[in-house]
């Protein structure tokens, strides 16, 4: 079953986040399970609102929950001690820069599929600390 870009979950980014988590976890490289939870949780209103929507495009009030949410992001990521293990999860995520493209594409669909890549970072942190022994907060 091929899925249409932009209207959910992709294979292709469970896989990139598969890869990017279990890379980050093996070089004990992740944030904190609690930081990348609390960072995702900073969109799940936003998700259960634009998942019902029919509107194809996201609302100015939208991309303003976006934008807060990214400089919320930003600040969560300035606060982190580890500023190499940080550095390498933003980098390696592209969670930035992806945030952006959503911001620039203002589209339903692209925002629920960064919703699902994010989720699938957490969940994959979530097994591979589990599957390797990693010890997360």
């Amino acid at each position: 079953m091929t899925q249409e870009k932009g209207m959910g979950i992709r294979a292709e980014n469970v896989a990139r986040a598969d890869r990017v988590m279990r890379s980050l976890t093996e070089r004990n490289n992740s944030i904190t399970k609690t930081k990348l939870r609390s960072m995702f949780a900073l969109l799940t209103d936003l998700f259960n609102e634009v998942s019902i929507s029919r509107e194809e495009r996201l609302s100015g009030e939208q991309i303003n929950q976006l934008l807060a949410a990214k400089v919320r992001i930003v600040y969560e990521i300035g606060r982190e001690e580890r500023k190499d293990q940080i550095r390498s999860f933003i980098d390696e995520t592209e969670l930035l820069s992806e945030l952006d493209a959503v911001m620039a594409a203002a589209t339903r669909g692209s925002f629920i599929e960064f919703y699902h890549y994010f989720e699938a970072l957490v969940a994959y942190q979530r097994y591979y600390e589990t599957m390797l022994g990693k010890k997360g907060n």
